[in-house]
């Protein structure tokens, strides 16, 4: 699961002068006048969905930010839904499929503090982002376990080549991976934002899970509706 510096990332929006209700004072203060405001109503946060799906495609992103990131597509089986998993290694993993993780540094985390001044906390380092979202001695890295899952499935790549660049891997993830059926893992995305109540894919579980009473509990499973 991403950790939240990456959802800060895949989630940060813009503002500016032709984003988005950004108005001068002399506007704010006629609409003021005219609509006086009111605290913005509480959004239901919907219980956490678990879809039956299938991976459709991986592509290799680049964000304004220049922030880059791997995204998993994927449809639901239970109603065509589509969404995606998107998952962002660490800066000098993209750079360099081929770095040596015991090369990354260990105490670059940053502490920051929440929007609405509430809590603090100390983004993850470039090592343990790498370890979280690639690989780790677990075997429970992000990208390795969608990896697992595919060749569980019997899926395979026909090139023996070892990708060298950020594109390559997408490609090699795109043809070994589309195909594989997931258990797509949907939150609500939170914070006070307009979209604090829309529901995102956080992480992939295993289908042979879906009959199991333990995993998933804590899911809206949509198979069972």
């Amino acid at each position: 699961m991403e950790d939240s510096a990456a959802t800060e990332r895949a989630l940060e929006t813009e503002t500016g002068d032709g984003g988005g209700g950004i108005v001068s004072d002399e506007t704010s203060t006629t609409v003021g006048g005219l609509f006086p405001d009111t605290p913005a109503p509480e959004k239901p946060v919907p219980q956490p969905q678990a879809h039956r799906g299938r991976i459709t495609g991986v592509t290799a992103e680049t964000f304004d930010s220049g922030a880059r990131a791997l995204k998993f597509s994927w449809q639901s089986l239970e109603n065509a839904q589509d969404d995606n998993l998107t998952v962002f290694p660490p800066k000098e993993y993209c750079d360099n499929p081929q770095v040596d993780p015991a090369t990354l540094r260990d105490d670059d985390g940053v502490t920051k503090t929440s929007p609405d001044g509430s809590r603090t906390y100390t983004t993850d380092s470039t090592r343990v982002q790498y370890a979280k979202r690639v690989r780790n001695k677990k075997g429970d890295g992000t990208i390795e376990s969608i990896i697992a899952l595919a060749i569980e499935q019997g899926h395979s790549v026909a090139s023996s080549h070892v990708p060298r660049t950020f594109e390559q891997v997408a490609a090699y993830l795109n043809e070994l991976t589309t195909g594989t059926e997931v258990i797509g893992l949907m939150q609500a995305q939170g914070g006070d934002g307009e979209y604090a109540d829309r529901l995102r894919t956080t992480r992939f579980g295993n289908p042979i899970n879906t009959s199991n009473p333990k995993f998933f509990r804590k899911y809206r499973k949509l198979w069972e509706s």
